[in-house]
C-alpha cells in the first residue's frame, strides 16, 4: 500500500512539475508574442512616416507649383527657389546628401536649387509645370528618428518628377 501511495505522489507531483514548466514556457511565449507585435507596430508606425515623408514632399512641391501658376509666375528660377525653400524648411535636419565616395553633407537650399529644375510653359489651351530634382552621383536620403532603434528613411528616387497640367 505505501508503494502505491508513493508512486502516486511522485506521479502528482511530476504531474504538477510538468503543469508548472507547460505554464512557465507559456508565459514565456505570451511574452515574446507580444514583444513582436510590439515590433510589428513600431514597424508598422515607421512605415506610416515614411509614407507621410513621401506624400508631404509631393503636397509641397504640388501646392508650390500650383502658387506658381495661379500667380502666373512663369520664371522658373523664382519658382525653383520657391520650392527647393519649402522642401528645405520641411526636411531641414531630416535629411541628408550621400555622395558616392562616402561623404555625407546636410541638406541646403543651394544643393536643392543646383540639382533640381523647373519648367513652366503657357499655351493658348493650357499650362504646363514640372519640377524635376535629378543629382549626379548622390543619394538624398530623408531619416527621421522614432523612438531608440527605429528610423524611418526616404530615398528621393533619381529623376524624381513632378508634373501638373492645368486646362486654361
Amino acid at each position: 500500500m505505501n508503494n502505491k501511495g508513493f508512486i502516486g505522489f511522485v506521479l502528482a507531483l511530476a504531474m504538477i512539475t510538468l503543469l508548472l514548466l507547460f505554464t512557465i514556457q507559456l508565459n514565456k511565449n505570451n511574452e515574446n508574442l507580444e514583444k513582436t507585435k510590439n515590433e510589428l507596430i513600431k514597424a508598422e508606425n515607421s512605415n506610416k512616416e515614411r509614407t507621410l515623408l513621401e506624400n508631404n514632399v509631393d503636397k509641397i512641391i504640388d501646392t508650390k507649383l500650383n502658387e506658381q501658376i495661379t500667380l502666373q509666375n512663369f520664371n522658373t528660377q523664382t519658382a525653383k527657389n520657391s520650392i527647393n525653400s519649402a522642401l528645405f524648411n520641411y526636411l531641414k535636419g531630416k535629411a541628408k546628401i550621400y555622395f558616392l565616395n562616402g561623404k555625407n553633407n546636410e541638406l541646403s537650399t543651394l544643393f536643392l536649387n543646383q540639382n533640381s529644375s523647373v519648367q513652366l510653359l503657357k499655351s493658348e489651351y493650357f499650362i504646363y509645370a514640372e519640377y524635376n530634382y535629378a543629382p549626379n552621383l548622390v543619394t538624398t536620403k530623408v531619416k527621421q528618428i522614432l523612438g531608440n532603434k527605429l528610423i524611418s528613411e526616404f530615398i528621393f528616387p533619381a529623376n524624381y518628377i513632378r508634373t501638373i497640367m492645368r486646362i486654361v
